[in-house]
């Protein structure tokens, strides 16, 4: 006969494998998009009437796996770069580093803003100060007369 303990630990190791096997199963697993902003997208497109619980489902699941997998690859695009704000070149990285994604979402992305030029080095600024008077540049001794 078997003790207590070896019961209670047996009940236990199925209690931990039924909650495995649910969460495998996806059926203990709950989307986080609310299904209906789910349905009101899915039937924007107008060939599509009708939507089955189970198709929102999937659809709702897909969602959430897609963001993940989108949002630590920005995470990880970021930390590659040493920042810890992710920034849309980081998503636009996380996409072009997944073919699949790269091919639709790339093209939805909003370019790049484009950087602005530095700003002029200590030397520019001392080229456009006025001479005092006088003094002549160097470069208007080398500079060729007009023949008359």
């Amino acid at each position: 006969m078997e003790s207590i303990k070896e019961v209670h630990q047996d009940l236990q190791e199925e209690e931990e494998e039924n909650k495995d096997e649910e969460s495998t199963n996806g059926e203990g697993s709950k989307p986080s998009l609310p299904m209906g902003k789910v349905k009101r997208i899915v039937k924007l497109d107008r060939e599509i009437n009708k939507v089955s619980s189970e198709a929102l489902l999937l659809i709702s699941l897909s969602t959430d796996l897609f963001l993940s997998s989108l949002a630590s690859g920005a995470r990880d695009a970021a930390l590659r770069r040493k920042r810890r704000t992710v920034k849309l070149e980081h998503v636009r990285a996380a996409a072009r580093d997944h073919r699949p994604t790269a091919d639709f979402l790339l093209d939805c992305l909003p370019n790049p803003a484009p950087r602005p030029p530095p700003p002029p080095s200590s030397a520019a600024k001392e080229a456009e100060k006025p001479l005092p008077k006088g003094t002549r540049r160097i470069d208007h001794i080398f500079q060729k007369t007009a023949a008359p």
